[in-house]
């Protein structure tokens, strides 16, 4: 980091945050917003569905209903089964259609894996998807079940991402969000100016152009988590 980045306001568009973020999922750098950690993304994926149902798999984290209330809109919950099956992955367990539907991959709380396929038949159906894949480089072989590969061909998709969960850097604050062009640049231009600091940015340039970084911290926690179990 240079002894004067911290001197300066950062700079609005994060061009080399997303440009690094870009390379390492094989995406255009358009396709990508960085944030103030996860949760500022939640916030901004709920004003994209404020006039949609917002149908909420449960139990699920807390603070997609936080966003949704935000900007004043409507949300059904609807139970996933328990117990769930011992599958992993498993098959999204029900249908919707033009929807807005929240999926965690894995579930939070309940760890589930959700098969990529299942999730697609969601996309297909006319929903718009908002899938939070925070904790999803912490899975072994997680990976797989990613929808990132697909979000060329899918302009109902939001993908919410965090660096946090696998650095263990919560306070750092740092997301980011992966969907079309045109709906992260209304995002863009409706939030506060500068909402990532320079060091989150210095932070995570360094991460994820420096590939042998993320590898390693994958590696080390996928042992723990396969150690630990389901």
């Amino acid at each position: 980091i240079k002894s004067n980045s911290f001197s300066y306001y950062p700079e609005r568009s994060y061009l080399l945050l997303r440009k690094a973020i870009a390379k390492w999922h094989k995406i255009d750098e358009s396709m990508i917003l960085p944030g103030n950690g996860a949760s500022e993304l939640i916030t901004w994926a709920a004003k994209s569905t404020s006039n949609m149902l917002n149908i909420l798999p449960s139990p699920c984290f807390s603070d997609y209903k936080r966003a949704i209330d935000c900007w004043s809109g409507k949300y059904q919950e609807i139970s996933l089964p328990i117990p769930w099956e011992d599958r992993f992955p498993a098959a999204f367990p029900f249908e919707t259609s033009n929807n807005a539907i929240w999926i965690t991959n894995p579930q939070n709380p309940t760890g589930q894996l959700w098969k990529k396929e299942s999730l697609v038949n969601l996309l297909e159906k006319g929903n718009l998807v908002i899938c939070d894949e925070a904790f999803l480089p912490i899975v072994p072989d997680g990976e797989s079940q990613s929808l990132i590969p697909l979000i060329n061909n899918y302009s109902n998709l939001i993908i919410i991402r965090s660096l946090t969960k696998l650095f263990n850097i919560a306070g750092l604050r740092l997301g980011y969000a992966i969907s079309s062009p045109e709906r992260l640049k209304v995002w863009s231009q409706a939030r506060d100016p500068w909402s990532i600091n320079s060091l989150a940015i210095s932070f995570g340039i360094k991460v994820m152009e420096e590939s042998l970084i993320i590898k390693r911290q994958t590696t080390k926690i996928q042992k723990w988590v396969t150690k630990e179990g389901p």
